[in-house]
């Protein structure tokens, strides 16, 4: 019976590849990855959230694409796996809202339509990592006083980062979470990612606010600090 599943699978996907319309400006998934991959997915879960491999068909291309292991907490995040995206990341659910500011900032490779009229984005891989994952936090993490001082310099470089998305687009980010700021190793310079509830406020907000927004939410990743 499993075995006449996949051969539904596979008979599914092969007609499935090679009836879609090529698009002749991006190289997406062979047919031998397609294959491949249709000996190890059931078609009826092919859409289910859960499933860490899935393929999409988005304005006639199939993507091959893998549940990322670091989630946000507003929905799933793929990652291409082949093809001229492959590296990139892949969201659905999207607002129009964040889609614009996605584009406005630099970070939107692609946006398209699947077979279920579901908007996708393919999102840009940015540089960096989060605070607590840099050299130069695992070097003072266990000293409060060090860890304080480097986490304030990081918020001045995420307020900075801020206030130039700001400033060149209008948009202003709106989730300065500890997995939406990313740092290079050294803490150096700062990349805001994640768009979802970007907005273009009236007033520009104060960089004061947007710092001390930064150390709070990042401040739990120091030790307490002792007052005499």
């Amino acid at each position: 019976m499993r075995f006449a599943l996949f051969a539904i699978a596979f008979s599914y996907l092969a007609l499935f590849a090679w009836s879609a319309p090529v698009n002749q400006h991006h190289d997406t998934c062979n047919a031998k990855k397609v294959r491949e991959l249709a000996h190890t997915l059931d078609m009826r879960e092919l859409d289910a959230r859960a499933l860490p491999e899935k393929l999409v068909e988005i304005d006639g291309n199939i993507y091959h694409l893998r549940r990322h292991s670091n989630q946000g907490v507003h929905g799933v995040t793929y990652q291409v796996q082949c093809g001229s995206y492959k590296g990139a990341f892949a969201k659905t659910k999207v607002t129009s809202q964040e889609e614009h500011a996605t584009y406005d900032v630099g970070a939107l490779l692609f946006a398209g339509t699947d077979h279920k009229h579901r908007r996708w984005l393919f999102i840009k891989p940015s540089p960096g990592v989060a605070f607590d994952k840099t050299h130069a936090y695992l070097r003072v993490r266990h000293d409060a006083q060090a860890c304080h001082h480097l986490l304030n310099h990081a918020a001045d470089l995420a307020t900075a980062a801020f206030e130039h998305y700001y400033t060149t687009t209008h948009w202003a980010h709106g989730d300065l979470t500890r997995g939406n700021i990313l740092f290079d190793d050294h803490i150096t310079s700062a990349n805001l990612i994640d768009w979802d509830y970007a907005d273009r406020p009236k007033n520009a907000p104060h960089p004061a606010d947007i710092h001390s927004k930064v150390v709070r939410n990042l401040g739990h990743l120091c030790p307490p600090l002792r007052h005499h």
